[in-house]
């Protein structure tokens, strides 16, 4: 059996790099403040409102904020106090749509 040659690597490209620019050095990035009190929401259904993971989350205490785009199956809520946000924590999850939701703090 004659076994074929696999094909070769990249293209050729310029001795000078192809014309790319340089890239140029990085800022370093700001740390980002987080809001006290919040957690990271884990499976959360790709297709809810806000008021069901605020209402879900009701049973810990109040939410001052929730984040969630459509289409992701991740949230952020805020609560009010870290009691509830603690409450949430300890609770480990909640039940959105029907759907098991990990609760985490966030980092």
């Amino acid at each position: 059996q004659k076994k074929s040659g696999g094909g070769g690597g990249g293209g050729g490209g310029a001795a000078d790099g192809g014309g790319r620019k340089p890239k140029k050095p990085r800022e370093p990035r700001a740390p980002v403040e987080r809001e006290p009190n919040s957690v990271y929401l884990k499976g959360v259904p790709a297709e809810c409102a806000d008021a069901d993971i605020e209402a879900a989350l009701g049973g810990f205490g109040t939410t001052t904020s929730v984040s969630h785009r459509q289409g992701r199956n991740f949230a952020f809520a805020v609560f009010d106090s870290a009691d509830a946000m603690n409450s949430a924590v300890a609770g480990g999850m909640c039940i959105i749509n029907g759907d098991d939701v990990t609760i985490e703090p966030r980092n």
